[in-house]
């Protein structure tokens, strides 16, 4: 078992059973509540503690259920399992993100992509405005991107301004907003203002409205 975040069971997180042929488990970098001593394993197996392993509050987004992303402060950041040979890792994680952000994958089923905010650090949510992770992310042709504006009153211009990591200005898209709680979408097609296709790479879309400017990453690739 690798990479798995376990919490919040009543007694313990893993349990072998305590009749029939013994069993084996091995756990490396893994987020699990009360550490070795939450797994039993009933004297009929054999249990392998390996390396990477940790039990710290995971520090989900939450929100609802089963809001499972990680913030950027969580301890799962970047301490999944170094070397993921052979792992058959898909490309993205349960959101559509790329599965290995910032060279290293992080324990659990989301990928912390590190969103940061001009005003509010780390966070894609500032008071009456949200950013969405684009989808699909990381895209090859055409990407969507979504935000919401929360204000009763206001109907304001907006910008989204997409850059390369040299903060090169690639792509901009200006309109207005005119309704209360309506997600605007706005396509990209990886092109630049004269229409020509740009490199496969990380790019930052900015989000400006009412003052206020919120930024994401995403990938593209061939």
């Amino acid at each position: 078992m690798i990479n798995i975040i376990l919490r919040n069971e009543p007694d313990t997180e893993i349990w072998f059973s305590p009749i029939g042929n013994p069993c084996s488990a091995s756990i490396e970098y893994c987020n699990i509540e009360g550490g070795i001593d939450a797994i039993n394993t009933n004297n009929n197996g054999t249990l392998y503690w390996g390396d990477g392993n940790i039990d710290e509050d995971p520090l989900f987004v939450g929100g609802d259920l089963f809001s499972y992303e990680l913030t950027p402060q969580s301890p799962c950041v970047d301490a999944g399992t170094p070397d993921t040979t052979g792992l058959h890792l898909p490309a993205t994680d349960l959101a559509g993100n790329p599965r290995i952000f910032n060279g290293r994958i992080d324990i659990g089923a989301y990928e912390c992509q590190d969103t940061v905010s001009i005003d509010q650090p780390d966070t894609s949510f500032i008071h009456n405005l949200y950013l969405f992770q684009n989808t699909p992310n990381p895209f090859t042709n055409e990407t969507e991107i979504l935000f919401i504006t929360a204000d009763y009153t206001r109907v304001e211009d907006y910008s989204l301004s997409i850059y390369n990591t040299k903060g090169q200005l690639i792509r901009r898209f200006d309109g207005r907003t005119n309704e209360f709680w309506v997600k605007t979408k706005i396509v990209w097609d990886g092109t630049d203002e004269q229409g020509r296709q740009v490199a496969p790479g990380t790019y930052l879309y900015k989000l400006e409205y009412n003052g206020q400017a919120i930024v994401r990453k995403m990938v593209k690739v061939k």
